[in-house]
């Protein structure tokens, strides 16, 4: 229930909020909902109160796996990559024939005789984004903004989570057709790297997979953070820190 007192102001999406949270049994424990504050709201919270103290308690619910959203994975991103694409509204190509721009079906799939022996995967973690704002001396000196407009170009960090598998990255139903044997095209990860901060600036840890003697590898991970080197459980693998995957091809 709402509290009797009207200072106390919930945030205009409290319903989408009560929509997404929800008491299940099944639910996922580790979710918690923050609110920060505004100024004016915070100065008028007394947090020994009682009506708000149960107030922010109702707030700590669990998600419903149901309702929770599926996180993108990189099959997904080169399912995306590799759809059909249609280059119209300005892209068109030039037809030397007809000797006009044309709009086109794009394609893009890999040859499945030129897999790589080592692949590499690079997420998209930074973007540069227009702001506005008012300009700093440290803004202006970076030049991040205008000091005129008050407005530029920043780099952000993406830290969304980017699901992928351990073992088994088929890149099978990607590539392009071509007669004669179908060589190996399922990959296992031995290595990523993680980047902790944001753009500018940040940190950098590997996790590693253990390389056996006999050229496999094994299910031990270690995790590399400057001159430490402890090992870690594969379920700490994928996180929303990872940005360079490196996969092997099994050829075996």
């Amino acid at each position: 229930a709402l509290p009797a007192d009207r200072s106390v102001r919930l945030p205009d999406h409290l319903k989408t909020c009560r929509r997404l949270l929800g008491h299940r049994e099944d639910a996922l424990p580790d979710l918690q909902l923050c609110v920060d504050w505004l100024g004016e709201q915070r100065a008028s919270l007394d947090p020994r109160r009682s009506d708000l103290q149960a107030l922010l308690a109702s707030l700590d619910l669990p998600l419903s796996p149901s309702l929770s959203p599926s996180p993108m994975s990189v099959a997904g991103c080169l399912r995306a990559h590799t759809q059909c694409e249609v280059l119209d509204g300005g892209n068109e190509l030039f037809c030397g024939g007809c000797g006009a721009h044309r709009a086109v079906h794009k394609l893009v799939s890999f040859h499945q005789d030129y897999l790589p022996k080592v692949l590499i995967v690079i997420l998209k973690r930074f973007e540069r984004r227009r702001v506005r704002g008012r300009a700093g001396p440290l803004n202006s000196l970076y030049g991040l903004l205008d000091p005129s407009s008050g407005s530029g170009m920043r780099t952000e960090k993406i830290d969304d989570l980017i699901d992928f598998p351990l073992d088994g990255l088929d890149l099978g139903p990607f590539c392009h057709p071509s007669p004669g044997p179908v060589p190996p095209q399922l990959y296992d990860l031995f290595a990523v790297c993680n980047h902790f901060g944001r753009a500018g600036f940040g940190h950098y840890t590997a996790i590693c997979r253990a390389w056996q003697p006999d050229d496999t590898l094994g299910d031990e991970w270690i995790h590399y953070d400057d001159e430490q080197a402890l090992p870690v459980k594969s379920c700490h693998v994928v996180s929303s820190a990872a940005y360079i995957l490196f996969y092997r091809r099994r050829d075996r």
